[in-house]
């Protein structure tokens, strides 16, 4: 009888002895969840001598690269990361990168530095990033690269993967989502028509197919215009 109550006493001490230690840890996540809801967010980027700047939720402001070499910084919506493009120049030539970083490590990647595709030059380094923009909620970036002599092409690269999407040709471009235009786009392509070859302004779907063509420029603007006085509902 009385050994049984000694492991009963040491088995009661056991189970105290786990519960204070599950209390701490619970305790430990607890404080760190609080932590990590308190923690400021990015709200703006810039960029200022060629190097990159968040300005985050708390009025504080982050220096995120220190090369002067970047630009074009976006950012990636609920998550602690800024796109942007960083020039790079070896040997007197100069090349593009897609580079992604962490706002509060500063830990820098690559998301790409070479296309799938070869230039009039045959080289497959990305010589051109023009409009980078956010796409599917920040799972990837759209933006117009060169391709051909005379003209350039919009693609889409995933984040993560470094994937690529070739699009259409554009030297210019804007989303368009009106009415029952869904993923559409504005663009202004670098093309041949009636009277010649010359930058030609159209509404195309995802796939690049001219769903409208404009005289020019002006004329396209007022078609946005009065899309947008429409009522849909």
């Amino acid at each position: 009888m009385k050994i049984l109550l000694q492991l009963a006493c040491i088995y009661i001490l056991l189970i105290g002895c786990d519960y204070g230690k599950s209390s701490s840890e619970n305790s430990s996540k607890t404080s760190l969840e609080i932590k990590k809801s308190n923690q400021p967010t990015p709200v703006a980027t810039f960029e200022r001598n060629l190097n990159i700047f968040v300005l985050m939720s708390n009025d504080s402001t982050i220096q995120l690269t220190f090369s002067q070499t970047d630009s074009l910084p976006l950012i990636i919506p609920n998550k602690p990361y800024v796109v942007f493009v960083r020039e790079n120049i070896i040997s007197g030539m100069s090349s593009k990168s897609l580079m992604l970083v962490n706002i509060f490590s500063l830990k820098e990647s690559i998301v790409t530095d070479k296309k799938p595709f070869p230039n009039q030059e045959d080289s497959y380094k990305l010589m051109e990033i023009k409009q980078p923009m956010i796409m599917d909620n920040g799972e990837s970036v759209m933006f117009i690269t060169d391709k051909y002599a005379k003209a350039s092409q919009l693609v889409k690269v995933n984040i993560s993967s470094g994937e690529w999407t070739d699009k259409f040709t554009a030297e210019w471009y804007k989303p368009f989502n009106m009415g029952h235009f869904k993923n559409h786009y504005l663009v202004g392509q670098s093309i041949i028509r009636e009277n010649g070859y010359g930058i030609y302004y159209s509404l195309v779907d995802d796939s690049g197919n001219v769903i409208k063509q404009f005289k020019n420029k002006e004329s396209m603007k007022d078609f946005e215009e009065q899309l947008s006085k429409k009522d849909f509902n």
